[in-house]
């Protein structure tokens, strides 16, 4: 049912934003808004993970990656050990054909499995992405077109939201 929401919330997100708002640096902010969102309402602990320029260095840590101003690609959500973004689930292979078709790398560096509260990713997303939409502005649109799960509707807690 998890999965089944978040593929319905994409394709909210989707009919409102066209692909530029979900891409182009926006995809950091847009997936902390969704991951926010889906905690707070339907209970739902995402991870994060992203894909950057690692062409000489190895990077171990995100802060390594933070301190050396390298280009970030693309940040994507995690649950379930899937991976999505704004225009659905996404698969490695993907995410290798972004990173040869967009920056001509075709062994970018990549992290996953970052929680939600990981100070130096969120640092990262806001500092070295070219982001133009904040995650409130995709929060607050996921919260105006809430779904309420049909078995849920009368136990949905929404933690003191309304």
């Amino acid at each position: 049912m998890s999965e089944k929401l978040i593929k319905n919330y994409l394709k909210k997100a989707r009919e409102k934003f066209s692909v530029d708002k979900l891409f182009g640096g926006n995809c950091g902010t847009f997936a902390f808004g969704l991951s926010s969102f889906l905690k707070d309402f339907h209970n739902l602990e995402l991870e994060f993970g992203f894909i950057y320029e690692d062409f000489s260095q190895k990077h171990e840590t995100i802060r390594e990656v933070l301190n050396s101003e390298t280009r970030i690609y693309h940040c994507f959500l995690m649950y379930n050990n899937k991976m999505f973004d704004g225009c659905g689930f996404i698969d490695n292979d993907t995410l290798l054909k972004f990173a040869e078709d967009e920056y001509s790398d075709k062994y970018p560096g990549c992290f996953v499995n970052i929680k939600a509260n990981d100070r130096d990713f969120r640092l990262l997303v806001s500092n070295d992405t070219d982001w133009s939409i904040g995650e409130d502005e995709y929060y607050d649109f996921f919260k105006k077109n809430l779904i309420v799960p049909k078995n849920k509707k009368n136990k949905l807690k929404l933690n003191g939201f309304f």
